[in-house]
C-alpha cells in the first residue's frame, strides 16, 4: 500500500484509539484499538465510514483457522479506495488499521 496523493480525510469511531500514525503517509496510515466487542467495532465503524459517504465494496474474512475474528474491510468513496483491518484481540477490545489501496 503506498499513497501517492494526501490521505482521504474521514473520522474514525469516537471510540477508536489512535496508538500509531504513519510518519512518511505509506502503508498503515493509522493503527489503534477499540475498546468494544467485535460486533460493536464492526457496526461503528461501518456506520462511520457510511455516515461520510464511504460505500463498502468486499469484506475478506482472514479469521480462518483462528479463534478470534480478523476481516479486512474495503471502502469507496468516488475514486478513492482505503482498506480498513479489524481484529479481535479479546472479547471486549479490538485492533483497528486503515491505509489508502
Amino acid at each position: 500500500m503506498a499513497c501517492a496523493d494526501p490521505a482521504p480525510k474521514f473520522e474514525l469511531p469516537r471510540q477508536a484509539e489512535v496508538i500509531f500514525r504513519s510518519p512518511d503517509g505509506r502503508g498503515w496510515l493509522q493503527t489503534g484499538i477499540v475498546r468494544l466487542s467485535y460486533s460493536a467495532t464492526t457496526r461503528s465503524f461501518s456506520t462511520r465510514l457510511e455516515s461520510q459517504g464511504w460505500q463498502l465494496e468486499k469484506t475478506i474474512d482472514l479469521s480462518e483457522g483462528r479463534r478470534l475474528y480478523c476481516e479486512l474491510f474495503v471502502w469507496r468513496q468516488e475514486k478513492v479506495r482505503i482498506m480498513v483491518m479489524l481484529w479481535e484481540e479479546n472479547p471486549q477490545q479490538c485492533g483497528f488499521s486503515w491505509g489508502v489501496e
